[in-house]
């Protein structure tokens, strides 16, 4: 939150200071004159992992996102190659490695690539690096990140040491000018206001509404294994000692509760010194705040929904009135086309775009191209088999590196 600092004191305005940090955005740091922190703790990745593996809704707009980038895959017939000629590595080809990017970009806000130079000299291997293990330098006086550090396990730094690689920007072929079997490491990189380093996930601005989320499905665990309320209130005399008061409740939780957890007990000793026999109030569930949270998360749903662009709750598997259309497929179709309007289209370009030099890198000059989705259910797939055109770059296992980590450093 901002705060006021007087110009003159005479005067009748003031001018807004901004704090350095912002919320919903991570703390970045350099402080071992190595890499830049990624958050107060350079655990901002596993923040963002953490909420991404607990809360359904989120998870389902990553990957509808993903999959409307990725499509029906990759149309090879249309770019005239085979899959076999445009192998990223020896262990997955480009299909697999659009996905996986797909997915850190939308999960994180950016995806990191290895590259290293094949032995013919010619060709290059490209290998997905999982983001939440990568940290960039410090810019230089010219505001570029010369390399980046690279470490499994970013909380226990002593015992899994950094590796550090050289940055790699996406130039044509004749400009990268790379050593052949030396990694270097691309990071996409896009601007993101207060944060000069890290990319910040499209979804930022909505994480409150899925730490909300994740409340209400707790909420609704202890709702469901405490039968909806607590079992009641248990009034006792006091009691002059603490461990006699500790051992009576011990005893008496082992009576009404269980492992299976059934219902809870409020147990409170009396002030009075009057001689009142032990009372017990049970406690009865309103059946007005059965639903108390229900549209509060629908509102949490429809927030993280707008983060991503999706107009429909439909294309993430959650139900919806079908108004105004004669069937479902056309409401999916509409509020598709007009996700990619909003969104997916500027999605597909940034991670198409990168893959695209990365063909032209290893000589195939053609761009690609993927099978639109589509819900009206009227697709023609062709089955027809195709000749592959003969193969003349050498792809073997033995011309393609292995990427490096920092137990080969």
């Amino acid at each position: 939150m901002g705060r006021k600092k007087k110009i003159d004191q005479s005067s009748n305005f003031s001018v807004l200071k901004m704090e350095k940090q912002v919320a919903n955005t991570p703390v970045c740091r350099c402080r071992n004159n190595k890499w830049v922190n990624w958050g107060r703790k350079n655990l901002y990745p596993q923040d963002l992992l953490d909420l991404y593996s607990q809360s359904p809704t989120l998870k389902a707009c990553v990957s509808f996102a993903v999959q409307a980038l990725v499509g029906n895959g990759i149309d090879w017939d249309r770019m005239q190659v085979t899959s076999e000629q445009v192998t990223a590595n020896y262990e997955y080809g480009f299909e697999e490695l659009l996905r996986r990017v797909s997915l850190d970009y939308f999960v994180y806000g950016s995806f990191a690539l290895q590259i290293i130079k094949n032995k013919d000299n010619r060709t290059y291997s490209f290998w997905h690096v999982p983001m939440e293990f990568v940290r960039c330098s410090p810019r230089d006086e010219d505001g570029k990140i010369n390399s980046y550090w690279i470490c499994s396990d970013w909380s226990a730094t002593a015992s899994t040491a950094p590796v550090e690689v050289d940055s790699l920007v996406m130039r044509p072929d004749e400009d990268w000018n790379l050593k052949s079997g030396v990694p270097y490491l691309y990071c996409y990189e896009t601007y993101t206001p207060q944060n000069t380093y890290y990319s910040s996930p499209i979804w930022s601005q909505a994480i409150k509404a899925v730490m909300s989320e994740i409340e209400m499905i707790q909420f609704d665990l202890r709702s469901a294994s405490n039968v909806f309320c607590p079992a009641g209130a248990l009034s006792l005399p006091p009691v002059s000692e603490e461990s006699q008061k500790q051992a009576i409740i011990n005893s008496i939780q082992s009576m009404f509760t269980s492992a299976d957890g059934a219902q809870q007990l409020l147990i409170a000793f009396r002030e009075d010194a009057d001689d009142n026999p032990i009372q017990f109030t049970p406690f009865v569930a309103s059946q007005d705040n059965v639903d108390l949270f229900s549209t509060s998360n629908d509102r949490n749903i429809n927030r993280i929904l707008s983060t991503f662009g999706i107009s429909s709750r439909s294309l993430i598997g959650y139900p919806e009135d079908n108004v105004g259309f004669n069937s479902e497929g056309q409401l999916l179709e509409t509020a598709f086309n007009l996700y990619n309007t909003l969104s997916g289209n500027h999605s597909r370009q940034c991670i198409v775009g990168v893959l695209n030099q990365m063909l032209k890198a290893n000589g195939i000059d053609v761009e690609i191209v993927l099978k639109p989705l589509s819900f009206l259910g009227d697709e023609n797939s062709d089955d027809t088999d195709t000749t592959a055109p003969e193969q003349t770059d050498d792809t073997s296992e033995s011309n393609i590196n292995e990427p490096e980590t920092d137990k080969e450093k």
